[in-house]
């Protein structure tokens, strides 16, 4: 007999057949080696799961005995590599022979992926630089100054690129905002969700690591930082995770591995993931970022990168998450050239809030080449952790527009250029056919049943306060006995503040 309404059904109903009789949270085994057990995304979770995992025995991890880290056997494979290095080379420098000369940089040498195949294509009077922070990344670098004269190695942020180099001396610039996967695979980085040491930072030897951050952080400030870039769709479960991780901080001490601060969001968020991921994902990604200040130092990179680059020279971005996307597409809209059409029909002021080229004094202009390249399906097949990734191709060039100048107040910041509709279409399928009023709607703007605009009614049709039914002694408050179709056209006059709740 089947349960009534209000009886509990199994949890296990509809299940597959692997999770029969096993946890509900699928992610509750996530850190365990039993293959057996489904897991959302499975293939992508035992190919970018925890090493012993995904490697199987640990005979197959090679340790770097002087770093004393694990690094995985497989190699890191580069994003978007031909693409990538494609957009940032400009046309114009290729030689006879196909390579290119000129000087370029790689803002992050990772593990030298794409900046070998930079190398590669390169004449033999091309240079090429590289930034890191990352000591491990820098000591592979080194080696690659030994083999080839024409690259070097700069450890420093990418975002110093305009403290390093001059004006017009750059050609191109690759700007790779992912993690490569030695760091997101070694666990004693602690940028992934397994077991290791809390740590987050790219250069361990600078700044704070998220364990000791964690000790010192208000619930609004973690909240902040989970929201702004991880969780940045869901406010509320910003909050619960960051109250979660801080209780549970003040109950049991310091939180000091990875394997801690995931499951407690794993818990705050009941096991739950919307993306296919672990639950734990999103907030790790958020507190690296911050920590790591990647959102600030890509503002300042762009700004750097366009600031060095020649004429018809290339900014070439790889991004992996939306954030990084916008800040990307921010940044060209602020310094694209008027367009054609609209420089003819509007004002000077308005084409200012559109195009804020013009208001800047930026010596250059940037153009858009083409739309983002996505990773085909055959390098999905090869390397999943590029599915989110997108090259964006820039192009820097001579402003052409004359500078403007303006009074305080003249250009509205964005937030006043826009303004919700005073009135609201009819809903299609409404029993009563009428527009659902939302703010105020004035005689000038609320349309009749025929669509088109009606004027006030004579004075004589006007209702005045004595016609009112008071409700209360403050007389702020009444009622009017209206018949079906008839409308009321309302007029106050008073101080600002002192108005009836119309």
């Amino acid at each position: 007999m089947a349960p009534s309404p209000t009886e509990a059904q199994p949890l296990t109903q509809g299940l597959p057949q692997q999770l029969a009789g096993k946890p509900i949270d699928p992610w509750g085994n996530w850190h365990l080696r039993d293959d057996s057990v489904a897991t959302p995304a499975r293939a992508r979770a035992r190919s970018h799961g925890p090493m012993n995992r995904r490697m199987g025995a640990s005979s197959d991890i090679k340790s770097m005995s002087q770093a004393g880290l694990l690094l995985m056997a497989t190699p890191h494979i580069p994003c978007l590599l031909q693409e990538a290095v494609d957009g940032m080379l400009p046309p114009h420098m290729r030689r006879l022979d196909g390579s290119f000369d000129g000087t370029y940089v790689d803002c992050t040498f990772g593990r030298g992926g794409h900046s070998r195949e930079i190398l590669r294509r390169l004449g033999p009077k091309g240079r090429l630089f590289a930034f890191d922070v990352d000591p491990e990344a820098v000591a592979v670098a080194r080696q690659l100054e030994v083999e080839d004269a024409r690259f070097q190695i700069i450890h420093r942020p990418f975002g110093e690129i305009a403290d390093v180099f001059k004006a017009n001396e750059l050609n191109g610039v690759l700007i790779d905002l992912g993690v490569s996967s030695p760091q997101l695979d070694d666990i004693h980085r602690g940028f992934n969700v397994f077991d290791g040491r809390l740590d987050m930072r790219m250069n361990q030897a600078q700044g704070l690591p998220a364990s000791e951050w964690l000790k010192c952080v208000s619930a609004e400030e973690l909240a902040w930082v989970i929201h702004s870039y991880g969780e940045d769709d869901d406010l509320i479960m910003s909050e619960r995770i960051a109250e979660h991780i801080l209780a549970r901080q003040r109950e049991l001490g310091p939180i000091n591995s990875s394997r801690q601060l995931s499951d407690i969001i794993r818990q705050a968020k009941c096991g739950i993931s919307e993306h296919g991921f672990h639950p734990a994902k999103l907030t790790f990604q958020a507190i690296r970022v911050f920590l790591n200040q990647e959102m600030q130092q890509l503002d300042h990179v762009l700004q750097g990168a366009m600031d060095c680059l020649g004429v018809d020279g290339r900014c070439c971005v790889i991004t992996f998450k939306k954030k990084e996307a916008n800040a990307v597409n921010r940044f060209v809209r602020e310094h694209e050239e008027p367009d054609a059409y609209l420089n003819q029909v509007l004002s000077t002021v308005r084409l200012c809030e559109l195009f804020p080229l013009l208001t800047s004094k930026k010596a250059f202009a940037i153009r858009q080449i083409c739309e983002p390249v996505r990773p085909s399906a055959e390098e999905l097949d090869k390397n999943r952790r590029c599915r989110s990734s997108a090259v964006h191709i820039l192009q820097c060039l001579p402003r052409r527009s004359s500078f403007q100048e303006f009074g305080p107040g003249v250009i509205r910041i964005p937030g006043k250029r826009l303004r919700e509709p005073a009135w609201w279409p009819p809903l299609l399928g409404s029993s009563n056919n009428r527009p659902l009023t939302h703010g105020h709607l004035s005689e000038s703007t609320m349309p009749s049943d025929d669509g088109d605009l009606f004027d006030p009614p004579l004075e004589s049709g006007v209702i005045t306060d004595k016609d009112f039914n008071r409700s209360d002694e403050s007389g702020m408050a009444g009622y009017i006995k209206l018949n079906e179709g008839e409308r009321v056209y309302v007029e106050y006059s008073g101080k600002t503040g002192d108005h009836a709740g119309w």
